[in-house]
């Protein structure tokens, strides 16, 4: 996924961004990016501390809440007991169920979390 930079702050740094699905803060894993900057990102989710709830909304978004983000997007495949959740057209999130319900396949996802890792490749 693409993000802009906003602001980086702490050790280890929390960057918040910005990209086609919205505005959130993550944990940043490498060297800490500076303002301004754009990277190609994977995120990752704490698969435990995850909440998957099924929700009518079907417009793709992340945002900051007082205890770390909210994704939405759609269930795009449940493979091998894995949720593959798609918040925008370069980035699926996936999420291991464990004894969680599985949901159905094209059904609206929020998923709620920590603040994710990302790490950042090139392309």
């Amino acid at each position: 996924m693409l993000i802009a930079v906003i602001e980086v702050a702490g050790d280890p740094p929390l960057v918040r961004f910005t990209c086609a699905a919205g505005t959130a803060t993550v944990r940043w894993d490498g060297d800490p990016p500076r303002a301004g900057e754009r990277h190609h990102v994977e995120l990752e989710l704490d698969d435990s501390r995850v909440s998957i709830i099924p929700t009518e909304a079907r417009r793709p978004s992340i945002v900051d809440t007082p205890d770390g983000v909210r994704i939405t997007g759609t269930a795009e495949a449940v493979v091998a007991g894995v949720l593959s959740v798609r918040l925008a057209p370069d980035c699926v999130i996936d999420v291991e169920l464990g004894t969680r319900r599985e949901p159905v396949v094209g059904q609206g996802i929020e998923l709620r979390a920590p603040h994710p890792v990302a790490y950042p490749y090139l392309v």
